[in-house]
C-alpha cells in the first residue's frame, strides 16, 4: 500500500479530524435509526443546548455549537417541521426571536437521555482501549487556545518569515541586462504611483523623478534598487546625489509583499550603499502619518530633526531625519 494520511501527520489534522467526525456521526446515526429514533446526531448540540438553558436566541446558538447564523437558522427550521422547537418572542425584546423545546421536544429529548448516557460510556469506553483517555481534555485546551490565537493568522506569520529568505536585491546600477532593467524602471514608477496614490497624491517632482529616474537619479550619481521575490519586484527604493550628500527616496512595498521585512531590507541596503559612498551623509523626508515607516527608520539608526528640512520640494513632508 502506498502512502496514507497518516504520514502527513500535523499536514492532515482537519481532514483526519472531519474523517472521524463523520465516522462517529454516521455510527451515531445508525444507532439512532437501530434503537427507533429518528432524530439525526448533527442535531445534538442544538437539543442539548436549549434542553439545558431553555430559551437561546440562534446567534447564541451558532456560537456555541461553532456553526455559521445561516446553518443554525436552517437546522431551526428542520427542529420546528419535527415540532421539536418552537420560535418565541424574547421578553426583553419584542423584536428578537428565540427557540425554545416544544413540550413535543422536551419528551423527545428526555427519551433520548438514556441512549446519551450510553453514547458517553461508548465514547470511554474506546478512548480506553485506544489508550487515549486524554484526548477529550486536549480537544477542550485546542479549543481554547484557538479562540486566542488564529490559525489563519498563524500560518501567514510562518509563511511570511520563511518568505523573508527568498526575497533578494538588485541594484539597478550594477550589470544588469537591458530588458531587464526596463521591467524595473517599469515597476519603479508603478509601484511609487500605487503607493502615493493610496496615502497622498502624485506631486509634480514625484512625476518628473517617477518618469525618468536614469536623468533625475542615476545620471547624477544616485542609485535605484529595487526587491524582488519570484521574479516579480515587490519594493522599490533610491539614493539621490545632494550635493555631497545622499537622500533616501523612493521607497515603496508592494501590498501583497508587505510583512516580510522587505522595507528593512531595502532601508539596510540604502544605508550600506551610502557607507561604501564616500558621502558626508544620508538623510530622508517622511510623513506623521507614515508612522510604521519613521519607526523602521528610527530602529536603523536615523534621527528625527526638530524641524522640517529647508527647500523641501514635497507639500507631504513634515518630517526630516538624518542618519547617525
Amino acid at each position: 500500500m502506498g502512502t496514507t494520511l497518516q504520514a502527513a501527520e500535523e499536514l492532515a489534522l482537519a481532514t483526519r479530524l472531519k474523517r472521524l467526525s463523520d465516522r462517529l456521526y454516521q455510527d451515531v446515526d445508525e444507532a439512532y435509526q437501530d434503537l427507533g429514533h429518528s432524530v439525526q446526531s448533527r442535531w445534538f448540540g442544538v437539543l442539548f443546548l436549549l434542553n439545558h438553558n431553555g430559551q437561546m436566541g440562534i446567534k447564541d446558538l451558532a456560537d456555541e455549537v461553532g456553526q455559521t447564523h445561516s446553518a443554525i437558522s436552517q437546522l431551526s427550521k428542520k427542529l420546528a417541521a419535527e415540532d421539536l422547537v418552537v420560535s418565541v418572542a424574547d421578553s426583553n425584546d419584542s423584536r428578537r426571536r428565540l427557540l425554545e423545546l416544544s413540550s413535543t421536544g422536551r419528551k423527545y429529548v428526555a427519551g433520548l437521555q438514556p441512549m446519551w448516557k450510553c453514547v458517553t460510556a461508548a465514547v470511554n469506553g474506546i478512548l480506553q482501549e485506544a489508550d487515549a483517555a486524554a484526548l477529550l481534555p486536549l480537544i477542550g485546551r485546542l479549543e481554547q487556545q484557538l479562540e486566542h490565537t488564529s490559525f489563519r493568522a498563524e500560518i501567514l506569520r510562518r509563511t511570511r518569515l520563511q518568505r523573508r529568505d527568498d526575497v533578494r536585491l538588485i541594484d539597478l546600477n550594477g550589470e544588469v541586462p537591458e530588458e531587464e532593467a526596463v521591467s524595473l524602471r517599469t515597476a519603479f514608477h508603478a509601484l511609487n504611483i500605487e503607493w502615493l496614490e493610496e496615502y497622498f497624491y502624485v506631486e509634480k517632482h514625484d512625476h518628473e523623478v517617477l518618469s525618468d529616474p536614469d536623468k533625475h537619479i542615476l545620471e547624477p550619481g544616485g542609485h535605484l534598487f529595487f526587491a524582488k521575490l519570484d521574479d516579480r519586484v515587490v519594493g522599490t527604493g533610491a539614493l539621490a546625489q545632494r550635493g555631497d550628500e545622499l537622500e533616501l527616496i523612493k521607497m515603496a512595498v508592494a501590498k501583497s509583499a508587505q510583512g516580510l521585512g522587505i522595507g528593512e531590507k531595502l532601508v539596510r541596503h540604502a544605508i550600506a550603499t551610502y557607507r561604501a559612498s564616500g558621502a558626508s551623509g544620508l538623510f530622508l523626508e517622511s510623513s506623521q502619518r507614515l508612522k510604521p515607516a519613521l519607526k523602521l527608520y528610527e530602529k536603523v539608526g536615523f534621527k528625527r530633526m526638530s524641524e522640517a528640512r529647508p527647500g523641501s520640494k514635497y507639500k507631504r513632508a513634515d518630517v526630516y531625519m538624518r542618519f547617525e
